[in-house]
């Protein structure tokens, strides 16, 4: 069985690496990386791979990410390339992005089944692009792999097939798991923060609503407290000039780099919803710049909360987090470290029914 993995941006990588780590046991499994290259600067991309020791069977599109419908349209284009001369048996993609969306276009146009892992997640929110590359990918899909129980619901709602869908868990948080000990060794310092992290386009459009953030952020904090913003490349350049107190702009971070900042902070501010599940698994305080999520489990069972455009909530929020004041995060089903092989089993078994 011939697989292609599908990777494009760093929340990618990180789900990729248990699944190809647990490859190699499946000894009729074949697979090739495909990397879009939606994410691809060394801060970005270069870094994960190191990290994750992605060296092997790696095939490059080269398309840069700079206009949405350009860069899914260059990515459909050149993925197409790739299976005419070798089809695979299987596309796997992963979450949300613009990399998704296209290869997974470019399956169903040429009649490539596609499993998708995170499938169901919905945040309703028809303005989030987002939303509208996992619906359609949800839709396109033939193998279903969701999270929560939740997100199962979800697909059924829209009708998609009960015998297409797979309650398999959070294989993010397989990663966090497999990188622990590795966690463990590093050292806590005295020094008291938070992590903020800003990138969708609804918080960085308006240089003022950033502004705004960060004024809430230097006054609601004690004054011992600093603020760690590693700064994604597309916001760069609009707040090079800004200088505050209390924050402190930083390059972005290799996984294990951030994970370890994250597990000794105070808590994290951010509007990533991967990040939201980290940090329940890790029962770190959340606090997300946004007015829906996508993982309603972080709420319900974890450490986050909605801001919902409520600035006063914001500023209430960071000092509860300051003082270390803040709800205890319970488990979650299939939160663990045999998702990559939940995953794998079905894939095999499906393939070899098939063959049968």
């Amino acid at each position: 069985m011939n697989l292609d993995i599908i990777i494009g941006a760093r929340p990618n990588f990180v789900k990729a690496f248990p699944l190809i780590s647990n490859i190699k046991k499946y000894k009729k499994i074949k697979y090739r990386l495909i990397h879009t290259g939606q994410h691809y600067d060394r801060l970005m991309a270069d870094v994960f791979f190191k990290e994750f020791k992605f060296y092997k069977n790696i095939t490059y599109l080269n398309v840069k990410n700079n206009d949405a419908n350009q860069f899914i349209s260059d990515v459909i284009k050149k993925y197409k390339k790739i299976i005419q001369n070798s089809k695979p048996d299987l596309a796997i993609l992963f979450g949300d992005v613009n990399s998704t969306l296209a290869i997974a276009i470019a399956c169903n146009k040429s009649i490539i089944p596609i499993a998708h892992i995170e499938a169901g997640l919905r945040s309703y929110d028809k303005l989030m692009p987002e939303e509208h590359n996992r619906v359609i990918t949800d839709h396109l899909s033939d193998l279903l792999f969701v999270t929560t129980l939740n997100a199962k619901r979800n697909l059924i709602k829209e009708n998609i097939s009960k015998d297409k869908i797979f309650f398999v868990g959070n294989i993010m948080i397989e990663t966090l798991i497999r990188f622990k000990k590795k966690l463990n060794k590093r050292k806590k310092t005295n020094q008291k923060y938070i992590v903020l992290t800003i990138h969708r386009p609804e918080n960085t459009k308006n240089i003022k609503k950033l502004i705004e953030f960060f004024y809430i952020i230097e006054n609601s904090l004690d004054k011992n407290t600093l603020v760690y913003f590693p700064v994604h490349h597309s916001i760069k350049s609009k707040i090079n000039s800004l200088n505050y107190t209390k924050i402190k702009f930083i390059e972005p971070m290799s996984y294990l780099n951030f994970i370890s900042l994250l597990k000794y902070s105070k808590g994290v501010v951010t509007d990533s919803g991967g990040i939201t599940e980290e940090a329940t698994y890790m029962n770190i305080p959340c606090i997300t710049l946004r007015n829906n999520t996508e993982r309603p489990e972080t709420i319900t069972h974890g450490t986050n909360y909605l801001i919902n455009n409520d600035l006063n909530q914001f500023s209430k929020l960071l000092k509860k987090m300051d003082k270390g004041v803040w709800k205890i995060s319970k488990s979650i089903k299939y939160w663990d470290d045999k998702v990559s092989k939940r995953i794998l089993d079905i894939i095999y078994n499906s393939f070899n029914d098939k063959k049968n």
